[in-house]
């Protein structure tokens, strides 16, 4: 965590902009995992700028789950909505499923504790729906590898078949000559 508070500081006159944003957002991440709130969420805020200044759309949508997460802790329900209406719209840009069920999770969140059921419901129902999409295609990735690694199997089978082929022949030769 000093240390990369030290880069940032090192970096902000040599680095590029797209690098700095990393950077606070990996130190933003280590103070929010160290529950350091106050302090990560200066650090997602600046990193959330760098991002949007070089218009890196993963970062952003990234970092929207955690500024929306700090929007939660503090009752400002109408301004984490916005954030994640603009996290889900870059995550479903970006094709990030993952952030999309975790960002929806957190609407889940907003309408428990303000006794929304109706959009509950409806956010549920969308959770549930990403999760099996999510899960679908990890089982295809799994099933996948599978498949290749029985064809690799299959291959290897027909070398080792082939290579002793060869040496019997070999030994042949040598015996007949």
């Amino acid at each position: 965590q000093r240390i990369l508070g030290e880069m940032d500081l090192v970096c902000k006159e040599n680095c590029s902009e797209e690098l700095r944003a990393k950077l606070q957002w990996l130190h933003a991440l280590n103070l929010y995992k160290s529950k350091h709130y106050d302090e990560s969420r200066q650090f997602f805020n600046g990193a959330y700028e760098l991002a949007l200044r070089t218009n890196d759309k993963k970062l952003q949508a990234t970092i929207i789950y955690y500024l929306t997460w700090f929007e939660i802790q503090d009752n400002e329900y109408d301004a984490a909505i916005q954030y994640l209406n603009a996290g889900l719209k870059l995550a479903e840009e970006i094709k990030l499923n993952r952030l999309r069920r975790d960002l929806t999770s957190l609407f889940i969140d907003i309408y428990e504790q303000t006794g929304n059921y109706k959009e509950l419901a409806k956010a549920q129902a969308k959770y549930i729906s990403l999760k099996d999409s999510i899960f679908n295609e990890e089982l295809a990735a799994s099933l996948k590898n599978l498949e290749l690694n029985n064809q690799r199997q299959q291959s290897e089978l027909i070398i080792q078949e082939k290579e002793l082929e060869l040496q019997r022949q070999r030994t042949i030769l040598l015996l007949v000559a």
